[in-house]
């Protein structure tokens, strides 16, 4: 089978780098212009690489935008001589935009292509299922998040922690089931830890008060004499700079304990990339963020604050 029908490699860092869909985009319009001029090698040259990019996505595909790649596959179909499959990816492209009408300068009226696309106008109705995706993880079919796909058509199958971070994306030729599990680096959740087990910590024993301590005695009247004569403490004004510096090092021992803590999330969202890591690691890095933030501010407060 041509390279129109294999299956997309898996989109990751180790793999490639993260595509927009803008040029994926770009690369398409571009193969048009060159079919409709007859620029045949450039046309492949387009065509191979939207090809390749595909699978480097970094976001979904608009439907639109997945219709389109089903007609420039079909248009490659037609170019290598394989009018069947161009006939399947004009009906996958159709049944993303039903209303859509092949231009006159790609598919003059009369000529071959004009009538595959017709066939594929007039066919019959794609036999629908749906199919189990990876847990923890959102799917988009040609644009559309869900997990029904049209069995006896292309598809473009797409799984990721949400819209704008897509971690796989396939190109799948009619019967072809997604996989379950993300390919090349599933969701096998290691299991927690168990938490270390200490010896409980035995009371020190309490002892009897020794033989000076009970046998000491104060004379309690010359204490209150002695206290009736010393000078009575200076009232000062509470400045609640020792309030601010208290508050400054709490803040900064908290930033400390987030930052760690998102640090450690980051670790595990790369090797687990789940939705609840990804949220983690989030939360715990813009609180490490917020705490940092108060503690500048108590620390500017205790600065420029008179007094103890």
């Amino acid at each position: 089978m041509i390279g129109l029908m294999i299956i997309a490699s898996v989109a990751s860092a180790q793999d490639c780098q993260p595509v927009p869909v803008e040029r994926l985009s770009s690369t398409m319009q571009q193969a048009l212009i060159d079919f409709a001029t007859l620029d045949e090698d450039s046309f492949s040259a387009a065509t191979q690489q939207a090809q390749a990019d595909l699978p480097c996505l970094g976001e979904i595909l608009l439907p639109p935008t997945a219709a389109a790649y089903h007609r420039l596959m079909g248009l490659q179909a037609f170019f290598d001589g394989q009018d069947e499959i161009a006939v399947d990816s004009f009906r996958a492209s159709l049944h993303i935009e039903p209303g859509y009408q092949l231009p006159s300068k790609i598919a003059p009226e009369g000529g071959k292509l004009h009538r595959l696309w017709q066939q594929a106008v007039s066919g019959p109705n794609p036999f629908e299922s749906s199919f189990t995706a990876p847990g923890g993880m959102y799917t988009w079919v040609d644009g559309a998040e869900g997990t029904v796909q049209a069995e006896d058509l292309p598809s473009i199958v797409q799984y990721g922690i949400d819209m704008d971070e897509v971690r796989w994306t396939a190109y799948l030729a009619p019967g072809e089931t997604p996989p379950s599990t993300m390919p090349g680096v599933g969701l096998v959740v290691a299991p927690a830890p168990e938490p270390e087990r200490t010896a409980p910590v035995e009371p020190e024993p309490t002892t009897a008060p020794s033989a000076a301590l009970a046998d000491a005695t104060i004379d309690d009247s010359a204490a209150r004499r002695d206290l009736s004569h010393a000078p009575a403490p200076e009232k000062t004004q509470g400045s609640g700079k020792g309030g601010l510096i208290a508050a400054t090092v709490v803040s900064g021992v908290m930033a400390g304990g987030l930052y760690g803590g998102a640090s450690y999330m980051r670790g595990e969202y790369d090797r687990y990339p789940t939705r609840e890591n990804y949220l983690a690691t989030n939360g715990a890095f813009f609180g490490a963020i917020g705490m940092g933030a108060a503690t500048v501010t108590f620390g500017s407060l205790a600065v420029f604050t008179k007094g103890r």
